[in-house]
């Protein structure tokens, strides 16, 4: 029996939730107005429900939790006339949490649109246009909040339809058991979580996989121990704790040999490594897991898929063009050691770079054209790196519609494995420590 999906919910839960969310899609575009004030009128009396039990248990509970519960109960209550007495004020908010996230995509894109036109890439027209288009909307949105309330319905309920169908369809294959493993079978369009919600998803899994460790009621079934091998492909997501590390990273693991896009070069950082020249590591598969857990104390989720002999040979021949793109690139301590440096000075080399290839004799490459040649962490980052290959590949089922962040690709590649019949056959937990009994 395969083990379930890392926090996940049973499918016809899932199925349900799908139905819910395809009636509210539909009455925001529909009847929003109506919608909207039952909306408010609901969450009023559910927080004044709540704070009605809180005023209870402050006269009736023990001595040393009334206070909390009183204040509690008063803060619920005050919190339910402010929504019930207040609707402008809160859609004006909702909008302009729209702004912001138009804003953080108009920057993205304008700033990918540069490093692509600096690069001498195509594609920077593209992202030029679709930054200006929402800085655009971003700035109506921020000062005219209520006027444009409706372009927000609009947009909310279309992107909450679309999702539940995508949502009922996956959940329809599960229960059906679709052979996408058939070629002849072509999976249906996924669409992924907002970015807002995904990029939480690491850090959310992480909590999920360690709470379960702790109280003992993972299955053993799910951990593999770093020297085993499972299959030619298999595309890792990285866990850890922290502000940026929580957003994730993700590789994957080829022929024995893990390729891993990042921002090793140090010297070519700018805006905190946010954007860097953009370089890979080349790394067999048991000294790069041995790092990543002892070294880097992180924790790898392995999903194993299943090449047959054409997705074979074409994946092997698209890592072989972007690798075309590349020169041999050096960390600090190979440069240390080619030039007889003493040892002092080269215990002295501790970059990310360095201490992988200390560690397993790493192999790093920089791309010297093509849109990898510099590394956007919004943008050109690791996962894109991950993404392009297996879609170049060919590789259709694991394509999917929205924001590709480590967290997006890490649910619609739990999605693949939960159908059962996919192209992704395994799903392991890489973990130093927490795995033992």
């Amino acid at each position: 029996m395969r083990p379930k999906r890392i926090g996940g919910v049973n499918p016809a839960i899932q199925l349900i939730m799908a139905v819910f969310l395809l009636v509210v899609g539909i009455l925001m575009i529909t009847a929003p107005e109506s919608f909207i004030r039952w909306l408010f009128l609901i969450v009023s009396v559910g927080m004044a429900a709540f704070g009605f039990m809180s005023l209870i248990s402050a006269v009736f509970g023990k001595n040393g939790t009334r206070l909390g519960s009183l204040i509690s109960g008063i803060l619920y209550i005050v919190i339910s006339i402010v929504i019930l007495t207040q609707k402008d004020f809160f859609q004006a908010a909702v909008s302009r949490i729209f702004s912001l996230l138009a804003l953080v995509q108009a920057v993205t894109n304008l700033i990918s649109g540069f490093l692509l036109y600096n690069d001498k890439v195509s594609g920077y027209i593209r992202k030029f246009f679709w930054g200006i288009v929402a800085f655009g909307f971003s700035v109506l949105l921020f000062f005219d909040p209520l006027g444009h309330i409706r372009a927000v319905e609009l947009i909310s309920g279309i992107y909450l339809i679309v999702f539940a169908v995508s949502m009922a369809l996956e959940c329809i294959d599960s229960f059906l058991e679709t052979d996408y493993a058939n070629k002849k079978v072509k999976p249906k369009i996924s669409l992924a979580l907002p970015i807002v919600f995904a990029a939480f998803i690491p850090s959310r899994a992480l909590k999920y996989i360690n709470d379960k460790l702790e109280s003992g009621q993972m299955e053993k079934a799910k951990f593999s121990k770093p020297e085993d091998s499972y299959g030619k492909l298999e595309i890792f997501i990285h866990l850890k704790q922290g502000l940026i590390e929580g957003f994730g990273h993700c590789d994957f693991c080829f022929d024995g040999t893990v390729y891993s896009y990042g921002c090793y070069d140090q010297h070519s950082q700018k805006m905190g490594g946010f954007i860097s020249g953009g370089t890979a590591s080349l790394t067999k598969r048991e000294p790069y897991i041995e790092h990543c857990m002892s070294y880097e104390e992180k924790m790898l989720v392995g999903f194993s898929l299943e090449l047959g002999r054409d997705d074979y040979m074409n994946l092997k021949r698209e890592i072989d063009r972007m690798l075309k793109q590349t020169e041999v690139w050096e960390s600090d301590l190979q440069i240390a050691e080619k030039e007889g440096r003493p040892a002092e000075e080269q215990k002295k080399c501790n970059d990310p770079a360095s201490e992988l290839y200390r560690a397993s004799g790493a192999s790093f490459v920089k791309f010297i054209d093509g849109q990898y040649k510099t590394y956007f962490a919004l943008g050109s980052n690791c996962v894109m790196f991950t993404y392009d290959i297996m879609k170049n590949a060919g590789l259709d089922s694991l394509a999917f519609s929205g924001a590709i962040t480590p967290g997006t690709y890490m649910a619609h590649l739990q999605d693949l494995y939960e159908m059962k019949n996919t192209i992704v056959t395994d799903m392991h937990v890489y973990s130093y420590g927490k795995t033992k009994n």
